[in-house]
């Protein structure tokens, strides 16, 4: 019984035991030769009390508490030890590199080494079995993970947020592989073992091994078609020689060209070299989509394409797919694109006639068609009159619905003036309105010019008649009486 409470009360308090880094090593090593010899000491006393106890010379209560003092110095011990095992450094930053992924994906591999000492050997004999699986099972599961500052203060910076390391008993390192979430030039390699955290700040090296990345900002577009859709990339390469890269495309039909220039002076590039020291170079990407009666192109489509960067100046990727093997590991970059073609909705508004003469109380009749001159439906389209004031508009249909690419849809509009409208001449303008998709119409107005002039009676229109028939005649008359003179 009292050797399964002094084991829980090891149990509850090494913990602590284990949080006190901040003691001096030299001082816990000498503490840790005075409970080892405590310990002989105890276990010499417990030698005897044994012999004794077995000629009957003490009693069993006695027995038990030399065992009980015993147990005690063994504990003393193993405090000693693990106090002593927490102060000391453990974590060794091996190596710390950074790479490139196929993908664009910054990649950090560290290898670290944990240097865990043993107990001593004469507590690895008497401790009890239980003792020492806690003991040493406690320490021997390690996380390792990436931050990008030391302390509380530091964010895990690399995925998975950590690893979990069961440590081999032999000390040997491990690689850890890490995406980093930001693209840096140190980390810190945290170390969490047995309630103790330990931290080194270390510099990534780079990888040497001549290998291409190249990554787009944005990696898919929509253009509509008779535009240009640009693509800005980015490419990266650490080590390797000087040879020329190549830069291509594959998987875009004929149909679309392309051309990559320089964002700064707009040359035209079809391959470059990295100089001395330089890690980035950066490119345009510029597609034309052909206009919409110049290639058959599959309209709200994507279609997706790569940039190829070869490092020995040969492409050797094929059309979009699954990428071989060898390929991810030959150094070329690779970047998968994407565009998709987008239909245009382009209306037009056509006018038989552009100017009608009325007079007071008639209407003016105007017939007009709404033609779809692009590429994609024209939807909810109206015709809208801007005319003068105190006139009326109405509209036959007052809505079409759709108006499909390449199609006419005839409308009719009357124009009548309210009576005692103001007489004279006058401009009305026709817009369209509607929308293709998301986008809304723009079109220039139609310009209609109106004349409205008073109404002349019947009467009037008589005694007019009249008047010049008497002034013809007497004109008549006039004439044969100065011809007989």
């Amino acid at each position: 019984m009292i050797r399964r409470a002094i084991i829980l009360l090891f149990a509850l308090h090494s913990p602590v035991w284990a949080q006190q880094p901040e003691q001096d090593p030299r001082l816990l090593s000498l503490a840790l030769l005075r409970a080892r010899a405590e310990l002989e000491q105890a276990d010499s006393a417990y030698v005897r009390m044994r012999h004794l106890r077995d000629r009957d010379l003490i009693s069993a209560a006695e027995m038990e508490a030399r065992l009980a003092e015993r147990e005690r110095a063994v504990l003393g011990v193993m405090e000693r030890w693990v106090a002593l095992n927490a102060a000391e450094p453990r974590l060794k930053v091996i190596s710390a590199f950074k790479r490139r992924a196929a993908n664009g994906e910054t990649i950090a591999r560290v290898r670290v080494r944990i240097d865990a000492s043993t107990p001593p050997l004469d507590v690895a004999a008497i401790a009890s079995r239980q003792m020492m699986d806690r003991v040493v099972t406690s320490a021997g599961v390690a996380f390792v993970s990436l931050k990008d500052e030391v302390g509380t203060a530091g964010t895990a910076i690399g995925v998975p947020y950590q690893h979990e390391w069961r440590q081999d008993p032999a000390g040997g390192g491990r690689d850890f592989d890490f995406r980093l979430l930001r693209d840096v030039e140190a980390v810190v390699v945290s170390l969490v073992s047995a309630g103790r955290v330990e931290e080194r700040k270390v510099w990534l090296e780079a990888d040497v091994s001549g290998t291409i990345t190249v990554q787009s900002h944005p990696f898919s577009q929509e253009a509509d078609v008779g535009s240009e859709a640009s693509y800005e990339l980015t490419l990266e390469r650490f080590g390797g020689d000087d040879r020329p890269v190549r830069i291509t495309v594959t998987g875009l039909p004929p149909s679309i060209p392309h051309v990559f220039t320089d964002p700064e002076t707009g040359a035209r590039i079809g391959q470059l070299r990295f100089a001395a020291g330089q890690h980035q170079r950066h490119l345009r990407l510029t597609l034309s989509m052909p206009a919409p009666d110049a290639a058959a192109l599959a309209i709200d489509s994507a279609y997706r394409f790569r940039v190829v960067a070869s490092p020995d100046g040969e492409p050797r990727v094929p059309g979009v797919g699954a990428l071989p093997d060898d390929i991810r590991q030959s150094g070329t970059g690779v970047a998968e694109l994407e565009v998709v073609p987008r239909g245009v909705g382009r209306a037009e508004l056509r006018a038989s006639n552009l100017y009608h003469e009325l007079q007071e109380g008639q209407a003016a009749d105007l017939a007009v068609a709404v033609r779809n001159i692009g590429t994609r439906p024209l939807d909810q389209v109206r015709v809208t009159v801007e005319g003068p004031s105190g006139w009326t508009v109405v509209s036959v249909p007052p809505e079409l619905r759709s108006v499909a690419p390449n199609t006419e849809r005839p409308v009719r509009l009357r124009l009548t003036p309210q009576r005692g409208a103001e007489l004279g001449d006058f401009e009305a303008r026709l817009r369209l309105e509607g929308s293709s998709g998301s986008t809304r119409l723009v079109v220039e107005p139609t310009v209609v010019r109106l004349r409205l002039r008073a109404r002349t009676g019947g009467l009037a229109t008589a005694a007019l008649l009249g008047g010049l028939l008497i002034l013809a005649t007497g004109s008549v008359l006039l004439a044969r009486k100065l011809g007989n003179r």
